[in-house]
């Protein structure tokens, strides 16, 4: 052992079990050879007929060595012949990085529970000559470096053909959810974009991106009264006589009122431009002057609205944005009129006028529609269900006539039907617009393939997914042992 030339000394261990050699391998590991890589290994270990010649011929590689067959052998045979090629090796010696010499006596074969260790100064000396120990165990050279062979490699030009394959794909959906209304859609990319620094939001103007985040803003605000969920405090009540679903809220600095009714004979498209008709010339009062401010996007405008109110003329801008939500959980169309706080006088390019003199701006409102598929099983005409909510700072009158609210929101509804009767006699046909057929193509696919909530499925549909033998597959993890229940006897 003590003859082993310390030029086979690489850094760390390899243990000689994962290279083959046979019955010494469980107790025999070879020392400092590194894990990942071996050191450039210049005196080789002769044949038996290179040792009867004084040891002149060594290019003998270690690999021959592995590959002797032990199993011809009795172990005294193989352990033998083992001290003999060990005992033939030369000593010498070279420098390392550091200008340190390796000591004569080192040894580089050493017994497993000896636990020593190599020197520390050959540790980390790595060699550019290097071979990989799992090519001098037999398997295939490894590949995994390759990419860094030059300054764009292959495993690093895999990675950006697939990242920039993936931005152009989430580039693509987010055009096609802005340009189809699905606001929400959009913003979730947008997000994701943002969060993960790729940048592919960047294909949308500032003026788009304000948009979005406004009006996804206001939608999950609208929330509050559209789905009215449980436990909240929503006061419900039903009028038989307009068919209307009512509901209120009452807090210190909120008034929330809720309709609801089913229009027949017309579709989420037409109630839809119905809708952006009449809110933006009937939603309020018969006194009610409406101005365009800007009407540049078709899914979000910007009004100025005159109207009485409180005693008091009201100057107000406001926003009326839609979105389709079909896909979300509130499964319908929104369209909304509500205020916006601006940090900034103007809004895209158009600067916001002041209040007139004497007239007063409100800072909060908020009126919601959702427009939601309506399946009519007795009469089989199509038919959509209507939400109307609003949300306003409560007055003096409505806190303490609440029944005030109940009756606004319900003559609106009512008029709304009204409305949208005569207009579908005047005007057979919707405004054209490529937004438009997006919407009826996606409720056309939202029909084909219904989502159903789970109590409407049935005890016979589930049983017919089972498989007939369902009940004969068990965890044992989930087996009761009554053997337990014997201390409770």
């Amino acid at each position: 052992m003590e003859g082993m030339n310390p030029e086979i000394q690489g850094q760390g261990q390899v243990p000689l079990c994962d290279l083959g050699f046979g019955p010494l391998s469980c107790f025999v590991t070879m020392k400092p050879f590194s894990c990942d890589y071996l050191a450039p290994i210049k005196t080789r270990i002769p044949r038996d007929d290179a040792v009867q010649n004084a040891g002149t011929n060594s290019s003998v590689e270690v690999s021959e060595v592995i590959e002797t067959n032990d199993n011809q052998l009795p172990k005294a045979a193989t352990s033998s012949k083992l001290e003999t090629k060990v005992s033939g090796l030369k000593k010498r010696t070279f420098p390392s990085p550091k200008g340190k010499k390796f000591l004569d006596d080192a040894t580089s074969l050493q017994s497993f529970s000896s636990g020593g260790s190599s020197p520390s100064w050959s540790r980390k000396w790595n060699s550019p000559k290097a071979m990989p120990a799992r090519t001098l165990a037999g398997y295939k050279p490894d590949a995994s470096r390759e990419w860094a062979s030059g300054p764009l490699g292959p495993l690093e030009e895999r990675t950006s053909k697939v990242s920039k394959q993936s931005d152009e794909e989430d580039r693509q959906r987010l055009l096609d959810a802005w340009s189809s209304g699905r606001l929400i859609e959009a913003k979730r990319l947008v997000q994701k974009s943002q969060n993960m620094k790729r940048r592919f939001h960047e294909i949308l103007d500032e003026n788009d991106l304000e948009v979005i985040h406004r009006v996804d803003a206001s939608f999950s605000h609208s929330l509050d009264e559209l789905e009215q969920k449980a436990g909240t405090g929503w006061m419900k009540d039903r009028d038989e006589a307009q068919d209307l679903d009512m509901a209120f809220r009452l807090s210190k600095d909120l008034l929330q009122a809720v309709a609801s009714t089913v229009c027949m004979g017309c579709d989420i498209v037409q109630a839809l431009d119905g809708l952006l008709e009449y809110v933006q010339q009937h939603e309020h009062n018969d006194d009610l002057e409406v101005q365009q401010l800007n009407n540049e996007l078709e899914q979000d405008s910007l009004l100025r609205v005159f109207r009485s109110g409180h005693g008091r003329t009201e100057d107000n801008i406001l926003h009326c944005s839609w979105l389709d939500a079909l896909d979300e959980p509130l499964g319908a169309l929104w369209l909304s009129s509500y205020t916006y706080k601006h940090r900034n006088p103007k809004f895209r390019g158009v600067r916001l006028p002041p209040p007139k003199s004497g007239s007063v701006r409100l800072s909060f409102w908020r009126s919601s529609f959702a427009i939601a598929p309506h399946k009519d099983l007795k009469r089989g005409q199509k038919a959509v269900r209507i939400t109307y909510a609003l949300a306003r700072r409560p007055s003096s009158a409505a806190c303490i006539f609440p029944s005030i609210m109940h009756r606004e929101v319900g003559k609106m509804l009512t008029s709304f039907k009204e409305f949208l009767r005569d207009r579908a006699v005047q005007k057979e046909h919707v405004s054209s617009s490529s937004i438009y057929d997006c919407i009826r193509r996606h409720a056309a696919e939202r029909a084909a393939n219904p989502q159903r909530e789970v109590q409407e499925v049935s005890f016979q549909e589930l049983a017919s997914l089972l498989p007939e033998d369902w009940a004969d597959y068990h965890d044992p993890a989930h087996v009761n042992d009554y053997n337990n229940l014997k201390d409770f006897e």
